[in-house]
């Protein structure tokens, strides 16, 4: 086999859009599995400063015989987008993309005894669960979130960083025969709890234990 990659990025520079292509070869062999990179992360940082990426699509040759083709176009809503990184049944990373709408809440779990006469709250936990819809996929991209659920390692990537994740449900039906979009909704939360209040919990809370004094008296300003 005769295997490369051809890179196609279709990108906006000094408000002109550019098209651009380059080859790479594969060193393959019967005993050897290729796992290639294509997260938009990837493309990205192989424009030049100043450039907006709008899609590109990597394909798979074998000698001049076209084999495979991923495209991927660009949401302009980043905030919308979730994307998150699976353990594949190959033991290989998988990324997939997560569209849909994102809905937030906030659990509230603690412990609660006496210490003395006084009633009080210890070990508080504040747990932000989520809901995130996957988009409008096809019968691929199915197949690729069903192997998401059945992995055993997912992670959401946010910039550079990757936090493990738990999901703890999904809403993975569909209408077999029909021209409607497939959607599925999961549920998930974050695997560590320091990182599920990282940004929006100031206190350390995952600490339990009872005061020795009023927590607010004369001294508290």
């Amino acid at each position: 086999m005769n295997l490369s990659v051809n890179w196609c990025m279709a990108y906006i520079l000094n408000d002109h859009v550019v098209y651009s292509s380059e080859r790479e070869t594969i060193q393959s062999g019967q005993d050897t599995y290729n796992a290639i990179d294509a997260s938009p992360s990837v493309q990205a940082s192989m424009l030049a400063d100043g450039a907006e990426l709008i899609f590109y699509d990597v394909e798979l040759y074998d000698g001049e015989m076209l084999c495979d083709r991923v495209h991927v176009d660009i949401v302009d809503d980043e905030d919308r987008q979730k994307e998150l990184v699976f353990i594949n049944m190959f033991g290989v990373q998988e990324t997939v993309l997560l569209t849909g709408d994102d809905e937030e809440e906030q659990q509230h779990e603690a412990g609660f005894d006496y210490h003395m006469t006084q009633y009080q709250k210890y070990d508080t936990l504040l747990t932000e669960q989520h809901e995130t819809g996957s988009g409008c996929t096809d019968g691929d991209g199915w197949l690729m979130l069903c192997d998401m659920l059945d992995s055993p390692a997912v992670a959401l990537r946010e910039g550079e960083d990757i936090i493990p994740i738990v999901i703890t449900d999904a809403e993975a039906k569909r209408t077999l025969l029909s021209e409607d979009p497939d959607v599925m909704i999961i549920s998930w939360r974050a695997a560590d709890r320091k990182a599920m209040r990282r940004m929006k919990f100031a206190p350390d809370t995952a600490i339990g234990g009872v005061f020795e004094q009023p927590v607010f008296d004369d001294t508290f300003v």
